[in-house]
């Protein structure tokens, strides 16, 4: 072989694999090129934050056609939460794996020979809330002079403060009940409702309980009824005023 066969021959086991490394005959890019991480991710529905809808969707730009886009709720893409294949240089995301509260979704995208980008630096905030709760209440009924104990829950899964403590009550009888007769106790979302009507006192009074948060405000209400009862006869002794006449007699 000639010196310059030999060099040309060389050269071509050189460059061979990095020309193979590159293009297959699809024109897809195979392992040894650079995925470029993706853009910008916009919130595409709904369309504002915070929401309430559980599955939003993203548009994540920037990305080649045929390369798996996903979608993660940290900085370093550990956690994915979404995933769709790209057509195009963008493509588009719905997710139903986001926690309540604020989620900051991440994108990244792999070739078709499993080569993944960096995570992106863009990123897009979702904040998924809840509406408060308060469990359903019945009507109830009572004798004069009792009281009751109702228990009840109060929750709000994205605003871990809604509790006992921030639950609001109203009275529509104050003569029977009024709010200094109504105690909420109880921790986090495991609450009692105790209702004391004031002595002697019969009749009917309907009792709302108010949880809200920056948007929404629920109401639960029930009605309490409470039965007259007869009071137990009593006998009351006064103090007889005898005269005695000095010498006088006394009857047979």
């Amino acid at each position: 072989m000639s010196f310059i066969s030999n060099n040309i021959f060389r050269l071509s086991l050189f460059l061979f694999p990095l020309i193979t490394a590159c293009v297959s005959e699809d024109g897809i890019v195979v392992p040894g090129t650079k995925v470029n991480a993706p853009s910008t991710l916009t919130l595409v529905s709904p369309i504002s934050s915070p929401n309430t809808v559980k599955q939003p969707t993203f548009k994540v730009d920037g990305v080649s056609a045929n390369h798996t886009v996903r979608i993660f709720s940290d900085s370093s893409c550990q956690t994915e939460v979404g995933s769709q294949v790209s057509s195009s240089t963008s493509v588009t995301i719905t997710s139903n794996l986001l926690s309540f509260g604020t989620n900051t979704i991440y994108a990244n995208a792999t070739n078709s020979a499993g080569n993944s980008s960096a995570c992106s630096t863009s990123f897009v905030t979702y904040q998924l809330r809840s509406d408060p709760s308060l469990s359903d209440l019945r009507d109830k009924t009572i004798d004069e002079d009792d009281e009751i104990i109702i228990p009840f829950t109060a929750l709000d899964e994205d605003d871990p403060g809604l509790g006992c403590s921030s639950v609001r009550v109203t009275s529509s009888n104050p003569s029977l009940l009024p709010l200094t007769s109504i105690f909420i106790t109880g921790s986090g979302t495991s609450c009692s409702l105790k209702l004391i009507p004031l002595k002697d006192q019969f009749g009917e009074a309907s009792v709302s309980l108010i949880a809200s948060d920056e948007t929404t405000e629920v109401t639960k209400s029930l009605k309490l009824t409470v039965n007259p009862v007869p009071d137990a006869p009593s006998i009351v002794l006064s103090k007889l005023a005898l005269t005695f006449l000095e010498d006088a007699p006394s009857e047979q």
